[in-house]
């Protein structure tokens, strides 16, 4: 994939949802990510287990953090390492100014927080499947949209 800033790369996020942050690598203005998202990779090849996202023109990448208990608020981390050291799991995405708002739970208890606000800037996505295979935002709707429609007709009513 290869689309523009703003409402596709939120898109992308918000197909991503339910997927798990598990990896990251950067350079320069490169952020690339591993999203783990099996149900949504198998919809491609059985043994898929999630996607590769390659953001480039990054920018202003900050995290959150929303601290357990009484802890009082927690400072802004702008360090990938720590950002993304742990797990983060994707629960929704959103445009915010100039850029993305990531919304996410963090579930290690080895952490003063449970989840956070991932916000970054992008000039564009390219999604890649577990063959490396470029996914366009076509076929990450279509996947997603062919897996919800399965799940709402198997849901007991």
């Amino acid at each position: 994939m290869d689309e523009s800033r703003g409402a596709k790369i939120v898109e992308v996020f918000e197909i991503l949802h339910d997927g798990r942050i598990t990896r990251f690598e950067a350079q320069g203005e490169v952020l690339v990510l591993r999203v783990e998202i099996q149900y949504l990779a198998q919809r491609i090849a059985a043994t898929h287990r999630g996607f590769t996202l390659r953001l480039s023109g990054v920018k202003d990448v900050s995290f959150e953090p929303w601290p357990n208990g009484a802890l009082r608020a927690l400072p802004v981390m702008t360090d990938y390492q720590a950002i993304f050291e742990p797990t983060l799991d994707i629960l929704g995405a959103e445009a915010a100014g100039e850029g993305l708002r990531i919304t996410c739970n963090q579930a290690a208890p080895a952490y003063p927080y449970c989840g956070g606000e991932l916000r970054l800037r992008a000039e564009r996505v390219e999604v890649f499947d577990d063959a490396s295979a470029e996914c366009s935002l076509e076929v990450l709707r279509d996947l997603a949209a062919g897996y919800w429609d399965e799940w709402s007709k198997a849901r007991p009513k």
